[in-house]
């Protein structure tokens, strides 16, 4: 039906554009933090079952946050302060 339509449509898409960039860094020698790459695939979690992509999804969060695997700890440190801004804004909002 129209679902599996429209997911054909998404998958055709990243793979689309995925060998476009893959092919464009391979010619380009571009050199890219190991956590653009995840950045990259995580929308692959969406071709998984809802419980699976959850438990991907916290495992990936776990060692964004606990390990230097994914961001270094000045790219933290900018992620904390733009959350810390988005909720001062949000707050000021409210009032």
């Amino acid at each position: 039906g129209m679902i599996a339509a429209s997911r054909a449509a998404g998958v055709g898409m990243y793979v689309g554009a995925g060998v476009v960039a893959i092919g464009y860094f391979i010619a380009t020698r571009v050199k890219l933090h190991v956590s653009t790459y995840f950045v990259m695939a995580s929308p692959a979690l969406l071709l998984l079952d809802v419980r699976v992509a959850a438990v991907i999804w916290a495992a990936i969060l776990a060692a964004a946050t606990l390990t230097p695997w994914l961001f270094d700890p000045r790219q933290k440190q900018l992620m904390m302060l733009s959350v810390r801004r988005v909720l001062k804004i949000g707050r000021r909002s409210e009032s």
